[in-house]
């Protein structure tokens, strides 16, 4: 109430010195929660921006689990995780509010890293698209690196698609890009990449598929025995590279070359989870730091798609 009070003496301010400026006023973190008693009262000036950080990704709004949202204590409550209980927030400021509405996003910050493969991320974007028109949402804007082209652009080609196009189709959109990223290998790269993602698990990566929290939000001994297969298949990534590194289309010819780094990628990343599993934690951190340092070396090379500052602040779990 106190926010909607403040936006309007801001409007009422603006009106004085006759300046027609666009206010965006943020649901986000504590202002998540939707006013009691105040309402905006110039709807023109105003749009709603809808910031949902605290949200897990592993799972885009299901309207059937929305509930009501809990009532404010100030320095008591609990935030929001579930993709549901954080929607049920954005519903209940569209009960006075029903002007434009937006949302901040934040696929692109360091949820893109949880990914290797970007399979999992660009289907996840995809179906968060879907779900927010559902939800009266009028668009999207993204927090993140603009680097976020490695090994492709798979997941931000996704998002340019679904955003202008509700209803296309996703397999559809992802072959389309693929085709034209990799020639005529695309189905190999496509399987790949697939298998990266699958392997190294973005629910495990984000830090929720423990095995026991107490000994950390990585431990899962389960998971090292499939994280354990990923230099196999980074091996298979590596011989696609290398037998398709000059190709006649250049664009081609580059992810190729980017996939050729994206396998060596995966392998110490691999490393490193695993000690992360079984609970070495100290060694995942040394094993860490030299990756940190050691693929580096290639950010000349690579900066122009990899943002290795964003990444490996991202990977320091």
């Amino acid at each position: 109430d106190y926010y909607i009070m403040i936006m309007n003496e801001l409007d009422e301010e603006l009106t004085r010195r006759n300046l027609a400026s666009k206010i965006v006023f943020i649901a986000y973190v504590d202002t998540l929660f939707a006013p009691r008693q105040e309402k905006i009262k110039n709807p023109g000036r105003f749009a709603l921006l809808y910031a949902p950080i605290q949200r897990s990704y592993t799972s885009s709004i299901d309207m059937d689990k929305i509930t009501e949202p809990p009532e404010y204590e100030r320095n008591r409550w609990a935030a929001p995780v579930s993709s549901e209980a954080n929607a049920a927030f954005l519903l209940d400021w569209q009960k006075d509010w029903h002007g434009p509405c937006f949302t901040y996003e934040y696929h692109f910050w360091r949820h893109m890293c949880y990914d290797p493969g970007a399979m999992t991320l660009s289907r996840r974007i995809y179906e968060d698209i879907l779900a927010y028109r559902k939800v009266g949402l009028d668009g999207i804007v993204e927090d993140g690196s603009q680097r976020c082209f490695f090994p492709n652009g798979l997941a931000l080609h996704v998002y340019a698609a679904a955003l202008l196009d509700c209803d296309c189709d996703y397999e559809a959109v992802v072959d389309d890009y693929l085709r034209h990223c990799y020639g005529e290998n695309w189905q190999a790269v496509k399987d790949y990449l697939r298998r990266i993602s699958e392997a190294f698990d973005f629910a495990y990566l984000e830090g929720e598929r423990s095995a026991d929290p107490a000994k950390g939000a990585f431990y899962n001994p389960d998971h090292a025995e499939i994280l354990k297969t990923v230099p196999a298949i980074a091996a298979e990534g590596r011989a696609i590279a290398e037998a398709n590194s000059r190709l006649p289309v250049r664009v081609q010819s580059v992810a190729m070359r980017l996939l050729l780094r994206h396998a060596e990628y995966c392998e110490r990343l691999s490393e490193i989870m695993t000690a992360k599993a079984i609970g070495e934690n100290e060694k995942a951190h040394e094993l860490w730091d030299a990756f940190r340092r050691d693929f580096g070396k290639y950010e000349f090379e690579l900066e122009r798609w990899f943002d290795h500052g964003q990444t490996m602040t991202s990977l320091r779990m």
